[in-house]
């Protein structure tokens, strides 16, 4: 992987990287892919809502959603459901469109910039 852009070689990528979700949101996920969130919602100041956060450890992408579960209940006063795992295939990831995330404070995440088709994704 190159550490100064960011770019991800095939060999250096695991089979599987982890998105984490909500319970709610998982029927449309499955059946039309996991999309990017609309250009004018974050979630976080630093996050890039035309992406989708990917990691390589599973327990990460579960703690991430927890965070974010804490504050959607906050910001929507609505549950938005369970924590979700999903696993990604990454030989359906076009590696000109997949970064790593240099926010990230530790392990490997990645951001990748387009949408990912629900035949690369499974649930955990």
């Amino acid at each position: 992987m190159g550490i100064c852009d960011g770019m991800v070689n095939r060999q250096d990528l695991p089979r599987y990287l982890y998105h984490g979700t909500f319970s709610v949101l998982l029927p449309s996920i499955l059946s039309q892919g996991l999309m990017r969130m609309p250009t004018n919602r974050r979630i976080w100041s630093v996050s890039n809502p035309a992406r989708v956060y990917l990691t390589d450890n599973r327990l990460r992408a579960k703690e991430w959603v927890a965070l974010v579960q804490n504050y959607e209940i906050y910001r929507l006063e609505r549950n938005p459901g369970e924590p979700v795992v999903l696993s990604i295939e990454t030989d359906w990831l076009d590696l000109n469109l997949l970064r790593l995330d240099f926010e990230a404070r530790s392990g490997k995440d990645y951001v990748y910039a387009a949408d990912i088709p629900p035949e690369a994704i499974s649930v955990v």
